[in-house]
């Protein structure tokens, strides 16, 4: 998409201190700005690619999206 952006991994020790801080004490949490914090994977997803226009157009494309990050959540879900 051309988006420029930082990413700040953290170490257990540190992610222990501000675990208990976050909604749902899960990463990743994706900062958008100051105020706007997203939370969970799947949010997170539908987020980007609701943001850069990724996520189709009309209800029929964002359901087949929908399906297809579902499907990936089961998958990783047996392998993990």
């Amino acid at each position: 998409v051309g988006v420029s952006f930082s990413e700040k991994r953290l170490k257990q020790k540190s992610w222990d201190k501000v675990k208990d801080r976050t909604p749902i004490q899960q990463l990743p949490i994706l900062r958008v700005n100051s105020e706007f914090k997203v939370y969970d994977r799947n949010a997170i997803i539908r987020f980007l690619a609701r943001e850069f226009n990724l996520y189709g157009t009309g209800n029929c494309e964002h359901t087949v999206v929908d399906i297809v990050l579902e499907l990936t959540r089961r998958f990783q879900e047996k392998l993990f």
